[in-house]
């Protein structure tokens, strides 16, 4: 029996001659009334954050979820202490997060988890707008929080840096025109301990990826550093019914890949609408193109032979203004 396996479909509705990806603030809808649905996985991956034209964490594993509710700030038990917010997350079991959104700025101002109470005297420029590849910024910040009965004084600098634009392929599906964006959080902690004088010093390295049209960013990936040992990690991302531009296909559906009878090579199946020239490249694990071929397509099955001595990680098929990728299994 021939072993047939089914393609993660992405469809990629990229327009020639693609312009640069810039996010402002009205392009990221304000939140408030919403609910939505957060994956974790934890820990993160034990695997390299990936570079190129195309992230690739479709293959992530959900470790647990949340739901997230979204109100003003003056609906919220804690309006008192967190006035100068405007938005708070309710994240369940008296576990909430306070932030603005102004047409500059996503302003962080702490929050309330489990024993920890955050107040931020200075809030945190989490995010500078308009977003656009090569765009940095630094910002410093002041706050106080108890834990188990120690009082904490933090100081700190985040630094902040959109370091590219492509493609997130997630277990849901594929989005384009991506912003992908590094922040490193460098806290300061002093604190006493039956009298004696302490500092912790945590590092907080975040990569988050943020696309029009969406509240919250698509997943935020976070490693956390103390005195430059990482001690945990750990990944989040929301759940695809809540997100907004997701792909969908082209002209194309139904598609397989199936491995040949002398299992030396491979066939792409799939059902074309229409007749013309169609560009298939294979690429690496990067998006970066290995080969390029053209073939003549017509409405129907078309089968197409796959070189799989190239080893490439994904297939992307072009026609003159739309293209999919595909994730390519392994035999």
């Amino acid at each position: 029996m021939r072993a047939l396996l089914i393609l993660f479909l992405f469809a990629l509705l990229s327009l020639c001659g693609r312009t640069q990806v810039v996010i402002t603030s009205s392009d990221l809808p304000t939140p408030e009334g919403s609910n939505y649905v957060l994956n974790s996985v934890i820990p993160a991956p034990d695997v390299a954050l990936p570079f190129g034209t195309i992230w690739d964490f479709s293959g992530l594993v959900i470790s647990k979820n949340q739901g997230v509710t979204v109100m003003t700030t003056e609906e919220s038990p804690l309006r008192e202490h967190f006035s100068e917010s405007t938005l708070c997350y309710s994240l369940g079991g008296g576990n909430y997060l306070f932030a603005k959104k102004t047409e500059k700025s996503f302003l962080k101002y702490g929050g309330v988890a489990k024993t920890t109470e955050l107040f931020m005297n200075d809030p945190e420029e989490y995010l500078r707008f308009p977003l656009k590849k090569g765009q940095e910024w630094m910002d410093s910040l002041q706050s106080t929080f108890s834990s188990q009965g120690i009082r904490f004084e933090r100081s700190g600098r985040l630094k902040g840096k959109v370091i590219g634009e492509a493609t997130l392929l997630m277990p849901y599906g594929s989005v384009q025109n991506v912003l992908r964006i590094s922040l490193e959080e460098t806290l300061s902690d002093a604190y006493e301990v039956m009298g004696a004088a302490m500092v912790q010093t945590t590092t907080n390295l975040i990569e988050c990826f943020v696309k029009a049209g969406n509240a919250e960013p698509l997943l935020t990936w976070t490693r956390v550093m103390v005195n430059d040992k990482q001690i945990s990690s750990y990944l989040s991302f929301v759940d695809g019914s809540y997100v907004e531009g997701k792909d969908s296909e082209g002209p194309w559906n139904s598609f397989s890949i199936e491995q040949s009878a002398d299992q030396n090579g491979a066939r792409l199946e799939f059902i074309s609408e229409w007749r013309g020239v169609l560009t298939m490249e294979y690429l690496d694990q990067d998006g970066i193109t290995i080969v390029t071929e053209e073939l003549k397509t017509k409405p129907g099955l078309m089968v197409v032979n796959i070189d799989v001595t190239l080893e490439s990680r994904y297939l992307r098929l072009t026609s003159e203004n739309q293209s999919i990728v595909l994730l390519c299994p392994k035999f």
